[in-house]
Order: C-alpha cells, then structure tokens, then sequence
C-alpha cells in the first residue's frame, strides 16, 4: 500500500510538474505588453505625400505602414489626427475608419496599415496651396508623428524633379517646388512675367514639436 500512495503521488506531482510548463509555455510573448519607454513605433514613411494634381473635387488614398520592431506586443494608447475633425484627411486604422483610436495593439516584430485619404477642391482659391496635417501615436509615454501633405490647389507641382528637356514657367498657375528642381545643363528654364513660384520646405519632425 504505501509503494501505491507514493506511485500515485509522484504521479500527481508530475502532472502539475507538466501543467505549470504547459501554462508557462502557452503564456505566448504577445499576451505581455511592452511598456519600456525606449521601445518606440517605427514607419514606412516619415511623411505621407498626395502629389496628385487634382482637376475637380478630389479624393485619393495613400498606404502607411507602421511597426513594432520589439519582441513584445506595443499598445498604443491614441492614434489621432492632430486637426481632428477640421482636417481634409481621413484615417482607416487597422480596417477601422476613424479620426482617433484608442488603445490599438501590435504585436511583437508585427505592423499594421493605416490608410489615408484625402478630399480637396483644388478649384478653390482660397485654399492654401498646400494642406497638411500629423497622425499623432502615443506609445509608452512617447509622441510620435507621421506628416500628411497634399496639394490644396490646381497648380503645377514638382515633387525632386530634373528637367531634361527645355521648360517654360507659365503664368496661368502657380507653380509649387516640393524639395529640388533641377535643370540639366543642355536645356534652357524660362520663366514668364507674373509667373508665381512657391518652393515648399516640409520640416522633418522627430519628437512633440510637431503640428500642423
């Protein structure tokens, strides 16, 4: 009797022996969220361009993607449009249209889309010729931001173009430099009277400095 009670005994323990590494090992490194303010969001652009020239009401949609490069599941506790509702973009949030979302989950070493969309009347003339706006993420105690720009009127945009041919700047429409314009040295650049030029500079921003 006592060789049973001692059988039944190593056999009991062993099996919570095998219970607790069951649990142990199911407890998967996603269910634990990383709050070590280092660990920050990282994206697939650092600013999101509509360089779209618009003809009539317009609407287009551009892809980011963002990513959480830790071991362990990030929690964002706000993702929001800095303008809210007076921005011209909008947001789907991993599948969920939204101007702001709260506490979204990424798991380790995993990413998500947000797609952007943004609706102009470049036929205006008094809209500037240049809308923007941030998509502000608060993760861990840190703000983060990702820079919306889209072309507000109906001009002629140059988004790091070499011209390769020679050009005339017109004076029918204003015409917006969005970081370099160069002219190959075989070809002329003749600007018309009255032609309007506006050369864009678009700061990168890295911490809360951000706004629209």
């Amino acid at each position: 009797m006592p060789v049973k009670k001692s059988f039944y005994a190593y056999l009991l323990s062993g099996i919570g022996v095998l219970f607790s590494l069951t649990v142990v090992f199911s407890c998967n490194k996603n269910d634990i969220t990383d709050t070590n303010s280092n660990h920050k969001l990282t994206f697939s652009n650092d600013t999101v361009l509509f360089d779209t020239v618009f003809t009539s009401v317009g609407s287009s949609i551009r892809a980011l993607m963002v990513y959480n490069k830790n071991p362990l599941k990030l929690k964002i506790s706000s993702i929001r449009l800095a303008r809210g509702a007076n921005s011209p973009f909008r947001l789907n949030i991993d599948g969920s249209p939204a101007l702001s979302l709260n506490d979204v989950d990424i798991a380790g070493k995993d990413s998500m889309y947000i797609f952007v969309k943004v609706t102009i009347n470049p036929n205006n003339a008094n809209d500037p010729l240049i809308q923007s706006d941030s998509i502000l993420f608060e993760t861990n105690g840190n703000l983060q931001c990702v820079r919306l720009v889209a072309w507000g009127q109906d001009a002629h945009f140059y988004n790091d173009v070499t011209l390769k041919k020679n050009t005339v700047l017109t004076n029918d429409k204003p015409h917006v430099i969005y970081g370099n314009l160069t002219i190959d040295s075989l070809y002329t650049l003749t600007i018309q009277p009255g032609a309007r030029i506006y050369f864009i500079i678009i700061p990168r921003y890295t911490s809360t400095e951000m706004l629209p």
